[in-house]
């Protein structure tokens, strides 16, 4: 496995994880969780820009996992 699919890896269990820790309201404030979210940031924000205000709030998180994903198969 390259380095590169190792840091993708990283980044969806990233993403992944900003979703679930959204779910648990006693470790959504936490220091940690604030790290994650913002890292997840990243990626997730541009896309939640292109999507419809009606499209629920995770589905740009399931769009970007999808999309690196895909970028996996590419390389």
């Amino acid at each position: 496995m390259g380095i590169i699919r190792l840091a993708l890896n990283f980044y969806m269990i990233v993403i992944i994880l900003d979703v679930v820790l959204d779910f648990l309201p006693k470790y959504r404030d936490h220091k940690y969780a604030k790290y994650i979210s913002q890292f997840s940031a990243y990626t997730v924000a541009p896309v939640r820009k292109f999507l419809s205000p009606d499209v629920p709030y995770f589905a740009s998180h399931g769009l970007v996992v999808v999309l690196i994903y895909i970028l996996k198969a590419i390389w």
